[in-house]
């Protein structure tokens, strides 16, 4: 449930960024770094997959909204 709640948040958060894409660029950044605050191995990587992912969507949505205004 909390990697819904994440990719959410992210989503919500790109499209907020739409009007500054490198702030979306700081999104995908920071879900990497969370996922290596927590501790993510080799082996986890696939359980922080949906943070990570959430970010990037958020980016690209951002990126999206950005175009189509």
């Amino acid at each position: 449930m909390i990697y819904v709640v994440a990719v959410i948040a992210f989503l919500i958060l790109g499209a907020l960024t739409r009007g500054a894409p490198v702030l979306g660029l700081f999104l995908i950044l920071g879900g990497f770094v969370l996922a290596f605050f927590l501790g993510v191995t080799t082996e986890q990587i696939e359980t922080f997959s949906p943070v990570i992912g959430g970010a990037v969507l958020g980016f690209l949505l951002g990126l999206i909204s950005r175009f189509i205004d």
